[in-house]
């Protein structure tokens, strides 16, 4: 089931999805969005999952911290579930999202 939209989209948000969108590819990144049940996102390898029907917003934050665990914990193997490596995925997305929104 689709969440229900809770504010109206802004342009800025779809400027900013498609600047992610391009640098995950510029990364070797292949992001994709799926029917997800149990995540908002899942890295493995270089394959991303965003899970589709979010809003703008959250589906911007979303694809940074994916592309966060990409950039910072590529070569540490499985992470699921380290709250330090989500902690710092959380605060490198924030961090890009400024970045490009600015």
């Amino acid at each position: 089931m689709k969440e229900k939209m809770t504010r109206k989209p802004q342009a800025r948000d779809y400027f900013t999805i498609g600047r992610l969108l391009q640098l995950a590819e510029s990364m070797g990144l292949d992001l994709r969005f799926a029917d997800l049940l149990d995540n908002d996102g899942r890295i493995k390898g270089g394959r991303v999952a965003i899970r589709d029907g979010m809003p703008e917003q959250q589906t911007a934050f979303i694809i940074a911290h994916e592309i966060a665990h990409a950039a910072l914990h590529f070569d540490k193997g499985d992470i699921i579930g380290l709250p330090e490596y989500e902690e710092q995925a959380d605060r490198a997305a924030v961090l890009l999202l400024k970045a490009f929104t600015i």
